[in-house]
C-alpha cells in the first residue's frame, strides 16, 4: 500500500508523483479521481484526489494538500518495510520489518531507519544528466514514452473526476 502527497496543480507536480510512483511500483491498471476544492488555488490545474490500483491489488491514495505548503512525497508499506520519501524527494527512509519482540508470530518496524539524502538542489543535477544525455554519454532517465504514460494517468483521474469518480482502466 502507498499513500502520495502533492501540492501546487495535478499536471504542474502531480505529474513528478505519478512518475515517482512509476518508477517504484510500475504502471497502474486503474484509476478514480475526486476533484478537491480545499486545496485547488490554480484555475486552470486543479488538484485531483484519487486512487491508483495496480495488478497485484497495491492501492495507492494520491492525495493533494492546502496551497502552497510544500509537501510531496510517498510513504509506501511493503512486505520488507516502509519507504518514506519525504521533503520534496530529498530525503529518503527506509524502515526494516523485525519480528515483534512483544508479540509471537507478529512484526514491526525496526527503530533503526536508514536514512539517504540531504537538503541540496535537484537542478545541477539534473541539467548535467540532460547535457550528458544530449551528448549521448548516457540514456535518458526518462524517456517520451514515460511522459505519454504519466499524461495518460493524469488525464483519466482528471477524466474520472469529470464522471463522479468512476474507476477507469488503463490500457
Amino acid at each position: 500500500q502507498a499513500n502520495a502527497y502533492y501540492y501546487n496543480g495535478l499536471f504542474r507536480n502531480g505529474s513528478h508523483l505519478v512518475d515517482l510512483l512509476r518508477m517504484f511500483l510500475g504502471d497502474p491498471v486503474s484509476v478514480s479521481g475526486h476533484y478537491n476544492a480545499t486545496t485547488s488555488w490554480l484555475p486552470e490545474d486543479k488538484n485531483i484526489d484519487g486512487y491508483l490500483l495496480y495488478s497485484n491489488d497495491c492501492m495507492v491514495t494520491v492525495q493533494s494538500v492546502v496551497p502552497k505548503y510544500d509537501i510531496f512525497g510517498v510513504h509506501i508499506v511493503g512486505e520488507k518495510g516502509v519507504l518514506d520519501i519525504t521533503r520534496s524527494g530529498l530525503i529518503i527512509e527506509y524502515h526494516k520489518r523485525v519480528a515483534d519482540k512483544r508479540y509471537r508470530g507478529y512484526t514491526q518496524l525496526s527503530s533503526s531507519v536508514a536514512s539517504y539524502g540531504a537538503d541540496r538542489s535537484m537542478m545541477p543535477n539534473m541539467v548535467r544528466h540532460v547535457v550528458r544525455a544530449l551528448r549521448r554519454e548516457v540514456s535518458p532517465s526518462g524517456t517520451g514514452d514515460d511522459a505519454l504514460c504519466v499524461l495518460t494517468i493524469l488525464d483519466l483521474l482528471r477524466q474520472s473526476t469529470e464522471r463522479g469518480g468512476v474507476a477507469l482502466s488503463i490500457q
